[in-house]
């Protein structure tokens, strides 16, 4: 009783420290320093991550089986097989076991790559902010900087939402590329700005430096972030 007593409020802790650190709570950085959690923010972002990239490819999936699903193309297979193969048969039931493997390997493979791509963006960001700390003669270890760069990371997973919400205005029928330009800009642009501002705070925290110094050593790594998602 006791210990599932101790995991509620373990869990209510971690709860308010996620709140904390989304409204750019400095103290919330302060109590983290000697030892970062790590497991709660990790699997929020790679959760909603791949929650998203399902939802995305899931939609595109019916999408492609509703515009091309009544012209030739299937109906040609559909006609392939029912000159080689009887409907039923177990040479058919065969070719569609295969078809659903090929797709379960396909979302696996899908799956792994995003989770892939996270875990090496935040290796690289916790990388970056230890070697700095390092510069400047901190002795925080690389472990505590990885955790902070998945908290600082957090709200960067809204900025993943901006392509789910574009497919829906697509599939809407919505044809302003105006508008579908504003949404995608909006959703990439505030979560790169909140999650800059919750590093600086973060960084004021734990380096005890100036404002200014940690806006300087912040943008380096938010400015490549921003590149990625706007460059070509």
């Amino acid at each position: 009783m006791l210990r599932f007593i101790g995991n509620d409020k373990s869990a209510e802790i971690e709860m308010r420290r996620l709140w904390r650190v989304c409204t750019l709570s400095r103290g919330v950085f302060d109590e983290m320093m000697p030892k970062t959690p790590i497991l709660l923010p990790l699997l929020l972002i790679v959760v909603v991550s791949l929650i998203l990239w399902l939802v995305v490819s899931i939609t595109s999936t019916f999408q492609a089986v509703n515009l091309f699903g009544g012209h030739a193309g299937l109906t040609e297979i559909r006609l392939g097989s029912d000159l080689f193969f009887d409907r039923g048969s177990p040479q058919e039931e065969g070719i569609l076991r295969l078809g659903l493997y090929d797709v379960l390997a396909s979302i696996l493979r899908g799956m792994f790559e995003v989770v892939l791509i996270i875990c090496l963006k935040l290796t690289l960001l916790g990388t970056y902010f230890y070697v700095v700390g390092r510069l400047i003669q901190m002795d925080t270890r690389w472990g505590n900087w990885f955790g902070f760069a998945c908290w600082i990371y957090l709200p960067m997973v809204i900025a993943s939402a901006a392509t789910t919400t574009l497919l829906f205005f697509s599939l809407a029928n919505i044809s302003s590329i105006v508008l579908l330009s504003f949404f995608r800009n909006a959703l990439v642009i505030l979560p790169v700005i909140w999650s800059f501002c919750i590093a600086v705070q973060g960084l004021r925290s734990w380096t005890s430096k100036d404002t200014a110094f940690c806006v300087r050593v912040a943008l380096v790594p938010y400015t490549v972030i921003g590149l990625l998602y706007f460059l070509p």
